[in-house]
């Protein structure tokens, strides 16, 4: 879809100049994107992520592979109530912490 978008609009098709971003599973999504193609995106914003997807596979990626989030701008945010249960909503902040 990227190329599409900047062959048919006036785009800064740049790294530097380009985001993705997302909430819940999308936000999920746009944080496999960045990390899969940090040639292409230099930028994520990701609220309420669920990182406890996959059995927190994306986290456990993130601890072994990091090249990517060196230089790129991470956005990650996320309520305190997100979740069914207190303990659910704890979690699901410390995930994102």
């Amino acid at each position: 879809l990227k190329p599409f978008i900047d062959r048919a609009y006036r785009t800064r098709a740049e790294r530097a100049t380009t985001a993705i971003g997302g909430s819940s599973l999308g936000a999920l999504f746009a944080l496999e994107a960045c990390a899969r193609r940090p040639d292409v995106f230099g930028r994520c914003l990701a609220c309420s992520p669920s990182l406890g997807w996959d059995a927190g596979r994306f986290l456990t990626t993130l601890e072994t592979e990091t090249g990517w989030c060196r230089d790129a701008r991470v956005w990650l945010s996320i309520g305190t109530q997100e979740g069914r249960t207190p303990e659910s909503q704890a979690m699901n902040v410390a995930r994102v912490q």
